[in-house]
């Protein structure tokens, strides 16, 4: 996310450089539509959000890695779970 992230912004400062200029709105939905696959779900939902139209690229990636920490966690914790089950399933303590 962070070298998408810098790449953009090196665009939007060239076509600025340029005199182009693009709303903060367009900025934003040009960057979620950049995004992988991997990204679709979190960008669907924050496109939910009633506010969406009103965010800041700084916020938007800004969200984006806090869903993407927050999804890493959750897999840990997942995985604690199996390893703990299988564990007690199997006695094993490896």
């Amino acid at each position: 996310m962070d070298r998408l992230d810098k790449r953009f912004e090196c665009l939007i400062n060239t076509l600025k450089g340029r005199e182009i200029r693009m709303s903060s709105a367009e900025q934003v939905s040009i960057f979620a539509d950049a995004l992988s696959a991997e990204w679709n779900e979190i960008v669907i939902n924050l496109k939910k959000d009633s506010r969406f139209s009103n965010f800041g690229l700084k916020e938007i990636i800004s969200k984006l890695n806090s869903y993407k920490f927050e999804r890493e966690e959750r897999k840990k914790e997942l995985l604690k779970g199996i390893t703990k089950n299988l564990k007690n399933k199997f006695g094993c303590d490896s």
